[in-house]
């Protein structure tokens, strides 16, 4: 059987944990319907990693395990295109795939004078 998801993207989804994989595994607080057991608990141990090197270890497991088994797959992901000001404001840091509205933009952002 399979379930198709058409939803809404933001870069919480990749960021808490540092990867797409929270659209696809159905957890509690997340937004997929996977149920892969394996997929489960590879997104487990990247919430519980200790430290980033761990996360990131694990980060590396959960793509080598959707390249081979591909429970899963993202059939679309936009860029994100934002207008700005940089004659009005300074610090903007864009991000491939969001654009200027992202975090680190929102605590680098000041007028200019």
């Amino acid at each position: 059987m399979w379930k198709i998801t058409i939803g809404y993207a933001t870069p919480f989804g990749n960021i808490a944990p540092p990867s797409g994989v929270t659209y696809f595994v159905d957890m509690p607080g997340l937004f997929g319907t996977c149920k892969d057991e394996e997929l489960v608990s590879l997104v487990e141990n990247i919430i519980h990693s200790k430290d980033i090197e761990e996360m990131e270890s694990w980060v590396s497991e959960v793509q080598k395990y959707v390249a081979e088994e591909q429970p899963a797959i993202a059939l679309i992901w936009g860029d994100a295109i934002y207008p700005y000001r940089s004659d009005k404001w300074g610090g903007w840091i864009p991000q491939e795939g969001y654009g200027p509205v992202n975090y680190w933009t929102w605590f680098s952002l000041k007028p200019i004078s």
